[in-house]
């Protein structure tokens, strides 16, 4: 239970650390720049983690994940903020923080009040009502009296926020019998393979160099995509080796052939990876 709670407030921090981040772009297509901004598509992430931890562990535990998650996040945008000295990134900092913690809590709260109802119900009531109490709040106290137009960039922010909000119905029923399991096994697979711990390792080092360097967002894509892709491919390794295992206790050529294969995938990937992060950063140390 504790891997799986530092694992979920894990991401709760990560979220809020993106959104915080996307929040100050407005999107730049379609006339949609006064209206919009990418932090709407992030945000409600929040609410889906929120959500499947309530379902499967109770509100303390989803409680608990809020807190830390909050923490987490605000820590990190202080921490790496070069712009903090700016009266309206102190403002983001403070908004984002009191709208997330209001917003969550209130999630929390209302999600157990709606258990006990139609499955769909409950994420969907609870997260277009966060939504909308956080956009509000953040955006008051982020932008207004700035000129920036806080009103007419919440109201967008709101419907995309609620139109997530009906599209995050589809991961949360698929993810909510499996939800556990799944967390359970990369949880697993993190404590006894040593090279999980090692792309782990690696991961983090990277992420806190994008910070500190303070990369463009779409470096930061490109990041974490090879970031996703190379954990994935050595999870999805280790389970053939695994399942080979099982299957054959005692090694055969065949077998060999299979996991080497399964490796190979693994190193090609990590290799490119790599290569594509001496290219991100390079661009920042000249």
């Amino acid at each position: 239970m504790n891997k799986t709670f530092f694992s979920l407030s894990f991401l709760m921090g990560v979220v809020v650390l993106s959104s915080n981040y996307l929040v100050q772009f407005p999107i730049n297509y379609y006339g949609l720049s006064e209206i919009l901004t990418y932090g709407a598509f992030s945000y409600p992430i929040a609410f889906l983690i929120t959500d499947l931890a309530n379902r499967s562990f109770g509100k303390n535990v989803a409680r608990k994940i809020v807190y830390f998650g909050f923490f987490l996040g605000i820590g990190f945008t202080i921490l790496f903020s070069k712009d903090f000295v700016d009266y309206i990134s102190i403002r983001i900092a403070i908004g984002s923080g009191f709208a997330f913690l209001v917003a969550q809590l209130l999630d929390v709260q209302i999600f157990d009040k709606l258990r006990k109802k139609e499955w769909f119900i409950a994420p969907l009531t609870s997260s277009i009502i966060g939504s909308t109490v956080d956009t509000f709040l953040f955006f008051s106290i982020a932008f207004y009296a700035t000129g920036i137009p806080w009103l007419t960039l919440s109201l967008g922010d709101l419907a995309v926020k609620v139109s997530v909000a009906l599209v995050m119905l589809i991961p949360f029923r698929l993810l909510l019998k499996t939800f556990k399991h799944a967390i359970d096994g990369i949880l697993w697979a993190f404590r006894n393979e040593r090279n999980l711990k090692i792309h782990g390792v690696f991961a983090t080092l990277v992420c806190v160099l994008g910070f500190i360097l303070n990369i463009n967002r779409n470096d930061w894509v490109a990041l974490l995509l090879c970031i996703a892709m190379v954990i994935s491919a050595e999870l999805i390794n280790t389970a053939i080796e695994k399942t080979l295992d099982l299957l054959h206790p005692q090694m055969s050529d065949k077998v060999k052939i299979i996991k080497d294969i399964s490796a190979g995938s693994v190193l090609i990937l990590s290799i490119i990876a790599a290569v594509i992060g001496v290219v991100v950063f390079v661009g920042y140390l000249d």
